[in-house]
């Protein structure tokens, strides 16, 4: 029983040893640590965007995130390993296996960004490639003037929505200027018109249905009367100007002929025969 309790004894303790001593490795292992904050940046950003889809706010509320796993990222790739001289931290844990999960996460993360355009959401200084501190995220990374001024815009527009509701006016009458100031300042925001901020896409898409299709609100259109007006003076215009360029012709046609007798009729008294002209 002695020998059972000893051996026991030493089992526990070389058992724990062990894995006292791994820990303390992998505390010491600079790579691990690093491609461990990689992970954990990777999933907080995955949680972020999921959590801001719908309606896309992702640009705006992930840019602390999404700089961190950028920068976790170039810290893994500039760092040598202590283990191999010649390879740096990301070639211990890049094409390790088929699929290459490391860095097929870390991309698809990149292009996410890189096709919600969340870049022309924020002022130029806002380059995650180039940002040290992820500490100055928000003192660096503020929305460019363009946008705010789109969202304080669409602001206004459902403040106008509301308050007639309230009152029970004509929406569609009252919020019109709103909405065309609106319309304007988003044709205008940077990247237009095919590498808008998404965010500001999807709340335009999103006010757009509201105003046509919930308020049913339409363009104002031309009156019939006036169209019909418009379409006569179009007609009258176009009869008017073949009108001349048929006169024009005729006239010039005129022209020629008279200054053609006028030269027969010299030739005729001066005696001459003016020779055939040869075709």
């Amino acid at each position: 029983m002695v020998i059972f309790n000893w051996l026991f004894s030493i089992i526990f303790f070389a058992s724990f040893f062990c894995v006292h001593s791994d820990n303390i490795t992998e505390a010491k292992d600079e790579c691990r640590k690093l491609f461990n904050i990689l992970k954990e940046s990777l999933g907080e950003l995955d949680v972020c965007t999921i959590g801001n889809a719908v309606p896309v706010g992702m640009c705006d509320a992930c840019i602390g995130q999404y700089v961190k796993a950028v920068q976790s990222f170039h810290n893994l790739t500039n760092v040598s390993d202590p283990k191999s001289v010649r390879e740096r931290c990301i070639d211990r844990f890049m094409n390790q296996d088929a699929l290459n999960i490391v860095w097929q996460q870390y991309q698809s993360a990149k292009n996410l960004w890189n096709n919600a355009d969340c870049s022309n959401c924020f002022v130029e200084q806002c380059d995650a490639d180039k940002i040290v501190d992820v500490n100055k995220v928000k003192e660096l990374c503020k929305q460019n003037v363009e946008i705010i001024n789109f969202k304080n815009r669409t602001s206004i527009l459902n403040d106008c929505l509301r308050e007639g509701d309230i009152h029970r006016v004509d929406v569609c009458k009252e919020c019109l200027t709103k909405f065309n100031s609106l319309e304007e300042t988003y044709k205008n925001l940077p990247g237009s018109p095919n590498q808008i901020c998404f965010e500001a896409i999807d709340q335009f898409n999103r006010t757009s249905s509201t105003w046509y299709n919930d308020r049913k609100c339409l363009k104002p259109v031309v009156p019939m009367h006036l169209s019909v007006t418009l379409e006569v003076v179009l007609i009258l215009i176009g009869i008017l100007v073949l009108s001349a360029m048929g006169y024009g012709g005729f006239y010039a046609f005129t022209i020629y002929r008279q200054q053609g007798n006028y030269v027969e009729q010299l030739d005729s008294d001066s005696g001459e025969v003016t020779p055939p002209i040869n075709p």
